[in-house]
């Protein structure tokens, strides 16, 4: 188990903002991502987390890493009621209940996928990569 030490960031001004932020006390480095609306992006040693808002007409860029599992899930109350998904061998789509499972067994394929639920259709664009630190792992969709 790593040992970890507790920061807490403040900034002054007119508006005030606290982080916490984990850093290992070993000698490497942390760092802790934003996307350019400022949102911290969660990453861990298993990947990255999204929470994504359902849009209309929307298309969903994602990443998945080969040999590894991207599980999508949909906002509480919304069905997959049917799935279609582009001719890619090397991708293989399992659901289960209301969560889709996605995984690759190669690095550089495409996939589309789309997803009918009770709300609408989801397209989403699958890519897979090498490094499973620059993929997703979770991908949570949000009620607007």
């Amino acid at each position: 188990m790593t040992a970890m030490r507790l920061r807490c960031i403040a900034a002054s001004g007119a508006a005030l903002g606290v982080a916490l932020v984990m850093v290992p006390l070993s000698t490497g480095a942390t760092v802790i991502p934003m996307d350019p609306t400022g949102a911290v992006v969660l990453r861990g040693t298993e990947g990255v987390v999204r929470r994504l808002p359902y849009m209309r007409d929307q298309i969903y860029d994602l990443t998945v890493a080969d040999r590894t599992l991207l599980a999508i899930d949909f906002p509480d109350g919304e069905h997959i009621k049917a799935i279609a998904q582009s001719t890619a061998p090397v991708f293989h789509v399992q659901q289960r209940g209301d969560t889709l499972q996605v995984a690759a067994e190669r690095p550089g394929e495409k996939m589309g996928l789309n997803v009918i639920t009770t709300r609408g259709m989801y397209h989403l664009e699958i890519t897979s990569v090498s490094d499973p630190l620059s993929a997703t792992s979770i991908v949570h969709f949000v009620a607007p």
